[in-house]
Order: structure tokens, then C-alpha cells, then sequence
């Protein structure tokens, strides 16, 4: 997210653009109740008690989950260091829909790394 802000900020890409990116982002993003099934931590059944749980409280699933006692903290971190392994950076998916030229982008990712340090 902070990278599309920032290639929105150097008039890189359009508000537009940066929304497109963002929501594919997001639909890319493997949902945590799948990774919790993928790694057999919890049924299906508790599953799907939790999200019930969930829409009843508008707590973070994977929250619930450690309050509930059905995960612990390190298996929720462990869930959602993979969740963002997964899911595709805006670099990447900027260079996949060909928003920009790729040494542009090349350069404007360089140029936000170092805003960064």
C-alpha cells in the first residue's frame, strides 16, 4: 500500500490506477479461514463458529481465534507471516497489469526503497 501511495505522490500512477492495484491486492490475499483449514489448526465445523462469532463481534479473525483459545499468538503469527508471503506486492502486480514501463518502475521502486532507510 505505501508503495502505491508513494507512486501516486511522484504523479507515477493515478488515483485510479493505485485503486486497481490495491483491490487486486486484496482479492489475492489468501483468507485467513483458509490457511487455518489449509493447516488443519482448526474443523471446518469451528470455523465456522468463529466467523459466526466474528460478524456477531467485528473482531479480526485471527483475534478471535487467540481469545477463543483455538490458536495460539505464535500459530496466528505464524498464519499471517504466510498470508503476507502470499500475497502479490504492488511492485508486482503494478509490473503484471503494465501500469508503468518496467525500468521506470525498477526506478521508482529504488527510489522508495531509500525513503524507507
Amino acid at each position: 500500500m505505501r508503495f502505491c501511495i508513494f507512486l501516486f505522490e511522484e504523479g507515477l500512477l493515478s488515483a485510479d490506477a493505485c485503486l486497481l492495484v490495491l483491490r487486486t491486492q486484496s482479492r489475492r490475499t489468501p483468507p485467513l479461514g483458509r490457511l487455518i483449514i489449509k493447516h488443519r489448526f482448526l474443523s471446518m465445523a469451528q470455523l465456522t463458529v468463529l466467523l459466526g462469532k466474528q460478524l456477531e463481534s467485528g473482531a479480526p479473525l485471527g483475534q478471535l481465534a487467540v481469545r477463543e483459545q483455538l490458536l495460539t499468538e505464535d500459530q496466528l503469527n505464524r498464519l499471517l507471516e504466510q498470508q503476507r508471503r502470499e500475497t502479490p506486492t504492488a511492485l508486482d502486480i503494478v509490473r503484471e497489469l503494465g501500469l508503468m514501463a518496467s525500468s521506470r518502475l525498477d526506478d521508482a521502486h529504488q527510489k522508495f526503497l531509500t525513503t524507507l532507510s
